[in-house]
């Protein structure tokens, strides 16, 4: 995400077909996004190991049992 931004805003400094550097709010657009494109994907990525780790445990419980 800090690349795509960093990307953006040299795009808006290049001038290429760009409407300036006045166009890009650096505070806003290369820390508050990707800090929550960043908050997002943790998100994802901790509720889907949260319910693989439940998988395995209800996996595991019952392997034991039938032993």
């Amino acid at each position: 995400a800090i690349g795509v931004g960093l990307g953006g805003w040299l795009t808006v400094v290049g001038g290429a077909g760009a409407p300036g550097t006045a166009a890009i709010e650096t505070t806003r657009d290369l820390v508050v996004f990707p800090a929550i494109a960043a908050a997002g994907v943790f998100a994802v990525h901790l509720a889907l190991d949260v319910a693989a780790a439940r998988v395995r445990a209800v996996r595991a419980v019952r392997g034991s049992a039938a032993e």
